[in-house]
């Protein structure tokens, strides 16, 4: 196993996606890649969303809330100017990502063997 392990943010706007969100960020949290920021902005959300979002503890999740609605958009260029990581990507707060290859492929060394990925 490599020690090459560059950091991944993982970008989620979120606005009232209570019935969602929780297993989204879990699906987060058990991706096996052991360095990644989650990155999530509530958009001023009318439901519950924050409240489940803040009920999370794990120190790789760092929340950012707004003051007034302005959309996904906004809420995704917001993280992605907060975001520590070499590597960025976000997701949809109502899908999640379930252990897929995408994401877990980072495990192996091909990022660390390969000359031509752009990090």
């Amino acid at each position: 196993m490599s020690n090459f392990t560059p950091l991944i943010s993982i970008l989620v706007p979120v606005y009232n996606k209570a019935n969602y969100i929780k297993e989204s960020i879990n699906s987060l949290l058990e991706q096996s890649y052991p360095n990644v920021e989650i990155l999530i902005y509530d958009d001023f959300s009318t439901d519950e969303s924050l409240s489940i979002i803040k009920d999370i503890d794990d120190k790789r999740i760092f929340i950012h809330t707004g003051t007034e609605n302005k959309g996904v958009r906004y809420g995704r260029d917001y993280l992605l100017n907060k975001a520590n990581g070499r590597i960025k990507t976000h997701i949809l707060a109502s899908t999640g990502w379930y252990k897929c290859p995408n994401f877990t492929f980072l495990n192996d060394t091909s990022l660390e063997k390969s000359k031509k990925v752009h990090l």
